[in-house]
C-alpha cells in the first residue's frame, strides 16, 4: 500500500472524468509506484463520489468505472505493515480506504460478504485482529450485517468476542452493542454465554480492569433485557467478582467504577434483587453506616455509595422502600447526616431530596426517628452550597406532600425550616443563576399547599418581584416566576388564599405573558 497523506490541493471536480481518472491512478498502483499525493487524492475523489449513493447506484458505479471492493482491499495493510508504519499519514489512508469499502459492501448481504471464495471473509478474521481501528470497524460493519442466527454460526462469533478487549474504546462500544443485539434472541443468548464464550469472557476479566468493566457493562446490558438475560448471567458467574472490587482498598478508582456499575444494575427491579441476593446490597448498606470516615479514598467510596441509593429511590422508589426495612438504608443515611463530614452531609441531603420526592417516599422518611428532624436542623443553620442543596431538596419534600394533610404538615415544617425569614427573596434577588431557580423551585412547590400560598401572598416584597417583569433577564428566572404566578392564580381558593388584590396582580400578569411590557407614548413633532 502507498504511504500517503490526503492532498492539499482542493479535489478534482467530481465528474465521470476526473472520477474516471482517479480509478486508473489507483489501478496502476497495483503495479507500479506512484507520488503519495497523487494515491490520496484519487483515493478521496473515490470516495467523495460514493458518497450518498443508493445500494443500486453503487453497483452501477462499480460496472461503470470497473472497480470492486478487491480493487481498494489489495491496499490494506496488513496488522504487520500497521505496525511497522503506525504514523497518522498511513490513518489518513487507511480510514479513506475503509469507507469506500463500507460503501462499496453495502448493497451486498452478509452471507456473500462471508464467503472466503470472495476474499472478504479472510478480510474480517483479519480484521478482527488488526490494530488499526479503521480495519477492525470495517470487520464490524461487515458483522453488523449479518442476522443473530447467521452471526453466531459464522466463525467469526468466537473472534468477535475475543474483540472486546480491543484497544480502541470506540471500537470495543461497537462490539459490545453487536454482541447484546445478538443476545436478544434465545439463540443468541445461548451462543454468548455458551462455554466457549464464557471462557473468553473470563480471560478478559482477568486482563485489565479496562476489560473487566467492558465485561460487565456488556454482562449488565444483557441482563437488562429481560428475566430469563439476567437468570442466565447470573449463573455464567461473570459478575461474580464485583464484590471483591467493591473491596479492593488498594484501588479506589475500582471501587468507585464498580459503584456505577451497581447503579446501572438497579436499574430494573430484576438487577435490584440480583443485589440483594449476592449479598452486595447489604455490603453498600455496611459502606454507608461506617462512621468516622475520614480517609480521603473512604469519603469517595461513601459518597458514591450515598448517590447509589439516592438514584435508586428516585427512579424506583417503591423497590427501594421494601429495601429499607429489610436493610436499614435510612440508618446509614441518617449516621451520614449527623457526621461530621459536610460533603457527606451534602450527599445525603441530595439524596433525600430523591427519596422523598414522592409522597410514599416523604412519608418513610418522616416516619424515621431523626431523619427529617436533623434535615431540618442543619437546613437552619446551613449556608453556601449546603444551604442551595437544603433549598433544592426541600422543593422536593414540599411538592411531596401537597394535598395530603398530614404531610402537608410535614411539608410546612420543611418550609419554615429552609425558606422562612426572608430566605426565598434572598436567593431570589441575589446575583446567581442556580440560587434564583432553588429558590423558584421552592416558591413553586409551596404553590401547592394553601398555607404556601398564603406565605407567598402575605409577603409582600416577594410578590412585587414575581411580578416585576424589569428585575430579571434571564429566559429560565422570566418563566419560572411566570410558572409560580400562574400556579397560584390557578388555585381553587386563589381568592381566599391570595386575597383580592394579590389574585388580582397575578391574574393581570398571567393574562399579559412573561415578556410583556408597556408600549412607551411617542410624539412626533413638525417641523417648521
Amino acid at each position: 500500500m502507498p504511504s500517503a497523506v490526503a492532498a492539499s490541493a482542493p479535489p478534482a471536480p467530481n465528474t465521470p472524468t476526473a472520477i474516471q481518472c482517479s480509478v486508473e491512478i489507483l489501478l496502476s498502483a497495483h503495479s507500479e509506484s506512484i507520488s503519495r499525493d497523487k494515491f490520496a487524492s484519487a483515493l478521496q475523489n473515490v470516495n467523495w463520489a460514493l458518497e450518498g449513493r443508493s445500494p443500486a447506484d453503487v453497483d452501477a458505479f462499480q460496472t461503470q468505472y470497473g472497480v470492486s471492493p478487491a480493487t481498494f482491499l489489495a491496499f490494506l495493510p496488513t496488522p504487520e505493515q500497521s505496525t511497522r508504519a503506525a504514523d497518522d499519514e498511513t490513518d489518513v489512508v487507511v480510514r479513506t480506504l475503509t469507507r469506500i469499502l463500507e460503501k462499496l459492501l453495502m448493497p451486498m448481504p452478509f452471507a456473500r460478504i462471508a464467503d472466503t471464495q470472495h476474499g472478504f471473509g479472510m478480510v474480517i478474521h483479519q480484521g478482527l485482529v488488526h490494530p488499526n481501528p479503521h480495519v477492525q470497524d470495517l470487520a464490524l460493519f461487515a458483522l453488523e450485517k449479518a442476522e443473530p442466527e447467521e452471526l453466531i454460526s459464522s466463525q467469526f462469533f468466537l473472534p468477535l468476542v475475543e474483540c472486546l478487549s480491543s484497544k480502541s474504546t470506540a471500537v470495543g462500544v461497537r462490539v459490545s452493542a453487536l454482541l447484546c443485539k445478538t443476545a436478544q434472541t434465545d439463540a443468541g443468548l445461548d451462543a454468548l454465554f455458551s462455554a466457549d464464550t464464557v471462557s473468553i469472557l473470563t480471560a478478559q476479566v482477568d486482563e485489565s480492569q479496562t476489560n473487566r468493566f467492558r465485561v460487565y457493562d456488556l454482562a449488565i446490558s444483557v441482563s437488562n433485557i429481560s428475566p430469563r438475560h439476567l437468570r442466565v448471567v447470573q449463573e455464567s458467574s461473570l459478575l461474580a467478582t464485583l464484590l471483591a472490587d467493591l473491596e479492593d482498598r488498594a484501588d479506589v478508582l475500582r471501587r468507585l467504577n464498580v459503584v456505577q456499575v451497581f447503579q446501572t444494575l438497579a436499574g430494573t427491579e430484576a438487577g435490584f434483587q440480583f443485589l440483594e441476593q449476592t449479598d452486595i446490597l447489604a455490603r453498600l448498606v455496611a459502606i454507608m453506616a461506617a462512621e468516622a470516615v475520614d480517609e480521603i479514598d473512604d469519603v469517595l467510596v461513601v459518597s458514591a455509595v450515598i448517590k447509589f441509593f439516592s438514584y435508586v429511590g428516585g427512579n424506583t422508589p417503591s423497590t427501594f422502600l421494601a429495601a429499607c426495612t429489610r436493610h436499614g438504608i435510612l440508618d446509614a443515611l441518617a449516621t451520614q447526616l449527623e457526621s461530621e463530614r459536610g460533603d457527606l452531609k451534602e450527599s445525603v441531603v441530595i439524596a433525600l431530596g430523591s427519596i422523598g420526592s414522592t409522597s410514599s417516599g416523604l412519608a418513610a422518611l418522616s416516619a424515621h426517628p431523626t431523619l427529617v428532624p436533623s434535615f431540618l436542623t442543619l437546613a437552619r443553620a446551613a449556608s453556601g452550597d449546603l444551604k442551595l442543596r437544603t433549598l433544592e431538596t426541600a422543593s422536593c419534600l414540599i411538592a411531596a406532600g401537597a394535598g395530603d394533610s398530614p404531610l402537608s404538615d410535614i411539608s410546612r415544617s420543611v418550609y419554615d425550616a429552609t425558606a422562612g425569614r426572608g430566605v426565598l427573596l434572598r436567593y431570589a434577588r441575589g446575583a446567581f443563576l442556580e440560587p434564583k431557580i432553588a429558590a423558584l423551585a421552592v416558591m413553586r412547590a409551596g404553590a401547592g399547599h394553601a398555607w404556601g400560598a398564603r406565605e407567598i401572598a402575605a409577603d409582600g416584597e416577594l410578590v412585587s418581584w414575581l411580578v416585576d417583569r424589569r428585575a430579571e433577564m434571564d429566559t429560565t428566572v422570566v418563566e419560572g416566576k411566570f410558572v409560580v404566578v400562574r400556579e397560584l392564580a390557578a388555585r381553587p381558593d386563589a381568592a381566599d388564599v391570595l386575597g383580592a388584590g394579590t389574585l388580582a396582580q397575578f391574574a393581570r400578569y398571567v393574562r399579559e405573558g412573561p415578556r410583556w411590557r408597556e408600549a412607551a407614548p411617542m410624539v412626533a413633532f413638525q417641523s417648521s
